[in-house]
């Protein structure tokens, strides 16, 4: 569900309109909740999520439906801010990452294949250069 301050284009992009990047941070990605009329989001600090039946999970675990398994992999909280990040930047999606570097794994992992080389700084997040110098290194 998304906040009515922007629309999405027949290609899923989203429509900045006339809202600053301001007002899209502000409010981008998040319905008052009507019971609590709160302005800002909850905090969702749950971990596990109920399934409504077997066949739901399943769904859900293959992918099928969005939806929430684990908070490690996705909760409401960074839906919102997801979706914030996607208003702001007028893109398609944005995901988000508990650390840095999990983002630069993921990209990596994710552009790069086997054979593939990657040109880095060495003036670069200790932990990365131990990612691409070492642990990269042995997946070819």
């Amino acid at each position: 569900m998304y906040n009515r301050v922007f629309n999405a284009d027949v290609k899923g992009r989203i429509k900045m309109n006339s809202y600053s990047i301001e007002t899209l941070a502000v409010h981008a990605g998040y319905e008052t909740d009507e019971a609590t009329m709160s302005v800002t989001p909850p905090l969702y600090e749950t971990n596990a999520y109920v399934f409504k039946d077997a066949e739901h999970a399943r769904t859900l675990f293959e992918l099928k439906e969005p939806g929430n398994i684990y908070s490690r992999l996705q909760n409401p909280t960074c839906d919102i801010l997801e979706r914030k990040v996607t208003a702001m930047d007028g893109g398609v999606a944005a995901l988000s990452f508990a650390s840095g570097h999990a983002a630069i794994f993921n990209t990596i992992i994710n552009l790069c294949s086997e054979g593939d080389e990657l040109v880095s700084s060495i003036n670069i997040y200790g932990g990365a250069i131990n990612l691409l110098g070492i642990t990269l290194k042995r997946m070819g």
